[in-house]
């Protein structure tokens, strides 16, 4: 069974993931995955889990920039089939202002 603290564990593992540098979120999952779509879909399952079940887990202001995380990942541009993943997590303004959002939710959580 998956506790809380698991939970609250993967959605700022799935965070952390989304925080990197693009030359290193392009490693992290095999490569018969689409690595931006797993990313977000990580993101996601745990943001719906989290908030279905433990809406006690982070602050207000917390829920508000993860709020704002999921809002712009529901911006998600069309991939560009001229460029590679890497080229996508590096070249993309979308990926930079997701790195951004969860750089500044993760330091949220050092306060």
């Amino acid at each position: 069974m998956t506790t809380r603290e698991d939970v609250i564990r993967l959605l700022k593992e799935s965070v952390v993931a989304l925080s990197l540098p693009a030359d290193k979120q392009a490693t992290l999952y095999e490569t018969s995955v689409v690595v931006t779509d797993e990313l977000l879909l990580d993101f996601d399952n745990w943001y719906q889990v989290i908030l279905g079940n433990f809406p006690d887990a982070f602050s207000s202001d917390q829920w508000k920039q993860l709020s704002a995380i999921n809002e712009w990942m529901d911006q998600f541009p069309p991939e560009n089939s001229q460029q590679t993943i890497l080229e996508e997590l590096q070249e993309s303004p979308f990926w930079e202002q997701l790195r951004t959002m969860s750089k500044q939710w993760l330091d949220t959580l050092k306060n």
